[in-house]
């Protein structure tokens, strides 16, 4: 099973994952290439009609089958499937691919294009409950014209297409970044300049700042700097034995006032304020 620390994700994929959610009041996905749902627009929940379906209805088998079939269907074809699911509503598929590798899948659904549930769909909800919660559910998803749809679905396999190119998504192990980010957690106390980073994993110095802008949207140095306020917060939090002075030069920092105004900057809250509250 893949985790969180396997899966390099762009804060400018969740960034559009959000805008995308917001804009079109849509579910958004990234799927992981084993099918593991990683990242959701908004943190978006499954919407009522399907949570209907899935739990109340007992069809949460099929539903895992029946995507899994298409996202196999779509990593074999290399494209875009757009389709309409057993309880009626139009989904659509892309695999992320970049040099031959299957990186992930994006899916978007959720979306309703017809005014009435399948018919098979509601009959096998009314021999169960024989009430309205189904179709209330069902016309409470939002409601998009199939000419709309026209023009949103390609919009959709652009923004995947982006992502690719823009190299957003990558599998860590594969990542030169990683052994960075491996490193300065590991020994937060180094004081690594961009320059001893960019020799680390055999680049220039611009092109190194590059990669940070571009997987993280953030500097080298920013990133460093919240590795080490974490692994500050997890000793304060922790630790018994550990004063802030001691804490501070774990973390890097020589100037134990100087760490204590950067952690209050950074969370609002002093060091031995946290230490504190926890001790």
């Amino acid at each position: 099973m893949r985790n969180e620390q396997d899966i390099l994700l762009s804060e400018k994929v969740r960034q559009l994952f959000n805008h995308f959610t917001e804009l079109f009041n849509i579910r958004i996905a990234y799927f992981t290439p084993e099918g593991e749902e990683y990242r959701v627009g908004l943190n978006r929940a499954w919407c009522p009609y399907c949570t209907l379906l899935r739990r109340k209805l007992g069809n949460e088998a099929l539903c895992l089958d029946s995507d899994s079939k298409i996202r196999e269907k779509a990593r074999a074809s290399g494209e875009m499937i757009v389709y309409r699911c057993h309880g009626g509503l139009v989904e659509a598929v892309k695999p992320l691919f970049s040099d031959d590798e299957l990186f992930g899948f994006v899916m978007i659904g959720q979306i309703r294009s017809v005014e009435e549930i399948p018919p098979g769909k509601l009959s096998q909800w009314n021999k169960k409950f024989a009430n309205d919660e189904l179709r209330n559910a069902f016309r409470a998803v939002p409601l998009i014209s199939s000419a709309t749809l026209s023009h949103l679905l390609p919009l959709f396999s652009s923004l995947v297409d982006l992502i690719i190119t823009k190299k957003m998504i990558a599998l860590l192990g594969r990542h030169p970044l990683v052994s960075v980010i491996t490193r300065i957690s590991e020994h937060p106390e180094e004081d690594l300049s961009l320059t001893q980073v960019a020799a680390m994993i055999g680049k220039s110095v611009s092109r190194t700042a590059h990669m940070f802008s571009e997987i993280y949207s953030k500097s080298f140095k920013e990133i460093q700097r919240e590795i080490r306020m974490q692994k500050a917060v997890e000793l304060l939090v922790v630790s018994k034995s550990m004063g802030i002075k001691e804490i501070a030069s774990y973390c890097g920092y020589d100037d134990p006032l100087y760490f204590s105004r950067s952690f209050k900057r950074h969370f609002g809250i002093t060091p031995s304020s946290l230490k504190r509250g926890t001790g």
